[in-house]
């Protein structure tokens, strides 16, 4: 049921969008994308390195990197994103014709069913269908995946691979000691798909195993080091080797890899400090309180409505009674050491590792208020999963003394 409720907005949204730009999604970016789309099919997919021509053409005059006469572009092409996205359109572009944008948004909305499906499947193995169909609902209602499932740039494709790394990720820290090589080539396999769809989600697909781990700890699972790290090496791998493949594109298109630091290097530098005129200290604090906001007191509709701060406050005050109380939820380990159990460090190590990006580059994360803080899905995840987990053992209690009471 849940895959058609997805299915059925998707195509509400296919219909209202007829062969325009999305309304919930990256329109500026997406209207570049499609530009892109044009000149891949057109001269092909190796001219300039692979690498995309985002003002090519005259679609969306309106809209996106046509509009910003500051953005310096040596002959046409764009070296600052990785290009996965453009070449992926320019292929809907040989297959279908720009004419039938609705047959593009098919695939990622395809993708995200999918991953959905894959999430459900990861989770019923060690939980059963019940934790398993709460999670997966609770992670797919959020406006933030259905705002984006359809977006032809990035957004869509990223958090449907998210979905699927954090169902394998839960799958094998509950269910495993050590991770199988096929796992761990899995893990690097989807961060480097990530990698080169964008670079944003480098922290939470790299350390998305710590917080689930935690978790995991809780009910009894080993968090160890030998269990996370090579979770964590893999993912990290993956990314690095989409990086250095978009390096080498770029080096390929200046035509030297000196020209290639130079153009990326500058390019980070002003991620992380913008102009120079705001002190770094003062950038991170300014961007952290925007997020804040927008995550917790005034929670755009693109985000999460007002379920994260909800399931936050819903763990803390279910790990505060318990502990308050000497209550050991069924199967858990220390779960009676006052509020700062177990599941809750993870979900401080989610909000952690999500909040990384907006640190190390406050700028950007500044100028991209509205996608950047989808990456806290990491502490939305690791909140949701750890209340099913605890409304479930609170349940499987309760059901267990009324059947023996019965006797």
């Amino acid at each position: 049921m849940l895959l058609v409720w997805l299915t059925a907005t998707q195509i509400a949204d296919l219909r209202r969008l007829e062969n325009g730009l999305s309304r919930t999604g990256d329109a500026y970016t997406e209207a570049d994308t499609l530009r892109s789309a044009e000149y891949y099919a057109k001269f092909g997919f190796i001219t300039d390195a692979g690498l995309p021509h985002i003002v090519y053409g005259d679609r969306f005059p309106d809209m996106g990197s046509v509009r910003n006469l500051e953005l310096p572009l040596t002959r046409g092409v764009y070296t600052r994103y990785p290009p996965l996205p453009n070449i992926l359109c320019g292929l809907f572009e040989v297959t279908f014709g720009f004419d039938h944008l609705w047959a593009w948004r098919l695939v990622p909305v395809a993708l995200t069913l999918a991953a959905t499906a894959v999430l459900f499947f990861a989770l019923q193995l060690p939980f059963g269908p019940m934790v398993a169909a709460g999670v997966t609902v609770l992670a797919s209602a959020v406006p933030m995946t259905l705002s984006h499932m359809h977006d032809l740039h990035f957004q869509g494709y990223a958090h449907a691979l998210l979905l699927a790394e954090l169902g394998l990720l839960t799958h094998i820290v509950f269910g495993r000691r050590a991770a199988s090589s096929w796992q761990i080539a899995q893990v690097a396999l989807i961060a480097f798909v990530q990698g080169w769809l964008s670079f944003e989600y480098v922290f939470i697909v790299t350390g998305a195993a710590i917080p689930l781990a935690l978790v995991a700890q809780q009910y009894g699972r080993p968090a160890s080091v030998r269990l996370v790290l090579p979770l964590v090496v893999a993912a990290g791998a993956g990314f690095i080797a989409a990086g250095a493949l978009h390096f080498l594109q770029v080096a390929i298109f200046h035509e030297s890899a000196a020209a290639a630091i130079a153009d990326m290097g500058g390019r980070a530098v002003f991620r992380i400090i913008g102009d120079g005129r705001t002190p770094y200290p003062k950038a991170v604090l300014v961007v952290g309180t925007r997020y804040l906001k927008a995550l917790w007191i005034g929670p755009d509709r693109s985000y999460f409505g007002s379920l994260l701060p909800g399931f936050t406050a819903g763990l803390v005050l279910s790990a505060w009674l318990a502990g308050r109380n000497n209550v050991r939820l069924p199967a858990a380990v220390r779960s009676a050491g006052g509020w700062l159990s177990a599941d809750v460090m993870g979900l401080i190590a989610a909000y952690g590792i999500s909040g990384l990006w907006v640190i190390v580059m406050p700028e950007h994360a500044n100028a991209h208020q509205h996608f950047v803080p989808r990456i806290f899905f990491l502490a939305y995840f690791t909140a949701v999963l750890a209340c099913v987990l605890r409304a479930s053992a609170w349940i499987d209690a309760r059901v267990e003394t009324r059947s023996l009471s019965s006797f």
